[in-house]
């Protein structure tokens, strides 16, 4: 897994948080990509997004940031490999 400036995040929940919340605000994998999006002036959502393959087309979730287990569940549900 790397961040936006292509460093690697070790593959725990807990860094790939911090790396959201506090670091570049993006963290991708193979066939996935998770990163902090503006949902409006004040307010900020996580983005998990999967990159399309064969007949599945992109498809991207949102979540809360107080919701960042169940992001992670599915950034890892979706991470190829």
């Amino acid at each position: 897994m790397i961040n936006k400036d292509g460093m690697k995040v070790i593959d725990n929940p807990k860094e790939v948080r911090e790396e959201l919340l506090r670091g570049t605000g993006a963290v991708m994998a193979d066939g996935v990509a998770m990163y902090m999006e503006n949902s409006n002036v004040r307010d900020k959502q996580i983005v998990v997004a999967r990159s399309p393959e064969g007949d599945t087309p992109l498809t991207k979730k949102h979540y809360d940031p107080a919701v960042f287990d169940q992001a992670w569940l599915q950034f890892k549900e979706w991470k190829r490999g």
